[in-house]
């Protein structure tokens, strides 16, 4: 079986361009990675983050807006 994740932008009122972007993998990896990332949360002290939104770190343009500053070393 293959699972995947993905995300849509740019489907808003005024948009220019759609962008839709993910990720696939096989069921066993898409559960390892789930623990993985888990640990990663654990590691960051966030246990109550329950959803990852890139736009929630970082800019377009790359730089940091801070959030979870141990992510930086995973």
């Amino acid at each position: 079986m293959v699972k995947a994740c993905m995300d849509e932008s740019g489907i808003h009122e005024g948009a220019h361009v759609c962008v839709i972007g993910g990720y696939w993998g096989s069921a066993k990896k898409w559960a390892r990675f789930e623990l993985r990332w888990r640990e990663i949360i654990k590691d960051t002290g966030e246990s109550s983050l329950k959803e990852f939104h890139s736009t929630d770190f970082w800019y377009c343009d790359g730089r940091r807006k801070g959030g979870i500053r141990k992510m930086e070393r995973h």
